[in-house]
């Protein structure tokens, strides 16, 4: 007797793919993969008007991201930690600082047709980026005061996020055709499901039994 099959409706499907497959740790773990371990910066100007006489060299560790699903099942928000150590050469002067940065990026996932998963990832707003900056002497935390320097740093790190994120290498991972990721996976897949090529093959009787 043959087994009725039900199919879902297409945004059923689509929910249950979402769910089962793109789960949030996946997700924030693709996001690791994009953007690396390291990513070393400049110099390049800072600030506005006179104070882009500024360079800053800057080091970021990136540390594993942090995923959830929001309420829409195709959005997430994966919070990225990051530690910057960074110089800012005023000229006359050289002043360290170091800061804690927790960035987050939205995520939707849309199927395009006719199989293909595009990700769009939202770079934050600077007031949404959170931020611990702490300088290197007493010099520097009078400019990171004087100067409004948590917020500079804030516009800086997110325009190096929009810069990384427009990257040829990073448009192309965001867009995914399922066709060829099932066209490399059907060998394993059919091992795993499919009977042996041998499996239906009639063993002949001994002809002395």
């Amino acid at each position: 007797m043959t087994e009725e099959i039900t199919a879902l409706p297409d945004d059923d499907f689509r929910r249950a793919f979402m769910r089962d497959v793109l789960r949030p740790e996946r997700i924030a773990a693709s996001v690791d993969r994009v953007l690396g371990e390291r990513l070393e910066l400049g110099p390049v100007s800072a600030g506005a008007g006179a104070r882009r006489l500024a360079k800053v060299t800057a080091v970021a560790t990136y540390r594993p991201s942090r995923g959830q699903a929001l309420a829409d099942d195709s959005c997430y928000l994966v919070e990225v930690p990051v530690h910057v150590a960074f110089d800012l050469d005023l000229a006359v002067e050289t002043l360290s600082f170091e800061a804690e940065v927790l960035l987050p990026l939205d995520i939707k996932v849309l199927m395009e047709p006719p199989l293909t998963m595009v990700w769009e990832i939202s770079p934050p707003a600077p007031e949404d980026v959170t931020l611990e900056l702490v300088p290197g002497n007493r010099v520097g935390s009078m400019v990171q005061k004087a100067a409004g320097l948590d917020d500079e740093l804030r516009r800086f790190l997110v325009k190096v996020v929009d810069e990384e994120l427009a990257k040829p290498h990073v448009q192309r991972a965001t867009r995914i055709n399922i066709s060829d990721l099932i066209d490399s996976a059907w060998p394993a897949l059919a091992d795993h499901f499919l009977p042996p090529a041998d499996a239906s093959a009639t063993p002949i009787a001994d002809a002395g039994a």
